[in-house]
């Protein structure tokens, strides 16, 4: 006789297994199953001489293992990603100590990266400096001494707005084209080129813009910060009639030099 054994159960297997339709069909006597209420008795005969046993056990401990298993794959993901991304930083810092990194390939980086992106982050830098000036005028002329416009607006630019501003223009416009391309090459069969070649693609593609991104990011930051400070003592002046001495005033007087590097 055999035994018909659902999924859900849990199974210690001594011989052969044959696997029909997601089900696992065995000899009753190299079988022992685990997991469902009751024992193998409880099962009813089917027409064709199959024993199908009661799955109600089966279901109770899935109703536990699901959200184990669950969360056990959403680590084993999150492990695996992080893995992956150790290893391409590892494997450019090596490309780095060798100088195995073409510098051409590196300055045309720099350029898509870094020039190309100046105009969007001006335009964004000095939208956030002017809404930032003049909702804290708003705010403070009638509380506080109008010369704090200066530090509320510097500080805001310098420590959030500027940077995190910044490197979501980065993510979407650098980011999606660095994914389109790279994704254009696999498509294509380019990256196989390149392992056919010998050439590592970690070193061809992928090591001279990681770097370029570590140089350019700090350097439109500070673009940024300058548009934005600019930005703001104008709108300072157009809206609360505060002049660019009081307003580098106010800056200074609460102003801290680790705030460019926070």
């Amino acid at each position: 006789m055999r035994a018909l054994l659902y999924p859900g159960g849990k199974l210690l297997v001594q011989g052969g297994v044959w696997r029909r339709k997601n089900r696992l069909i065995l000899p009753w006597d190299q079988a022992k199953l685990r997991g469902f209420s009751g024992d193998l008795a409880k099962g009813f005969k089917t027409g064709d001489g199959l024993v199908e046993p009661s799955i109600r056990g089966g279901q109770e401990d899935a109703f536990f293992i699901k959200p184990v298993r669950a969360i056990g794959r959403w680590w084993e993901g999150w492990a695996e990603h992080a893995g992956q991304i150790g290893l391409l930083v590892w494997a450019t810092g090596v490309s780095l100590v060798r100088m195995r990194i073409s510098m051409r390939e590196f300055v045309r980086q720099l350029y898509v990266m870094g020039a190309q992106s100046i105009p969007i982050v001006f335009v964004t830098a000095i939208l956030s400096g002017i809404v930032t000036s003049q909702q804290g005028g708003y705010q403070i002329t009638s509380t506080i001494p109008i010369y704090v416009l200066g530090s509320v607006t510097v500080t805001s630019i310098v420590l959030e707005l500027a940077p995190v501003l910044t490197a979501i223009v980065l993510v979407g416009r650098v980011g999606a084209r660095i994914t389109a391309e790279l994704g254009t090459m696999v498509v294509s069969e380019q990256i196989d080129a390149y392992h056919s070649l010998g050439r590592d693609p970690l070193v061809v593609l992928a090591a001279p813009r990681i770097l370029a991104g570590l140089v350019v990011m700090p350097a439109l930051v500070g673009f940024s910060n300058a548009a934005g400070i600019g930005s703001g003592m104008v709108a300072a002046n157009l809206s609360v009639g505060l002049s660019a001495e009081t307003f580098l005033y106010g800056a200074r007087l609460f102003w801290h030099s680790w705030d460019l590097f926070y």
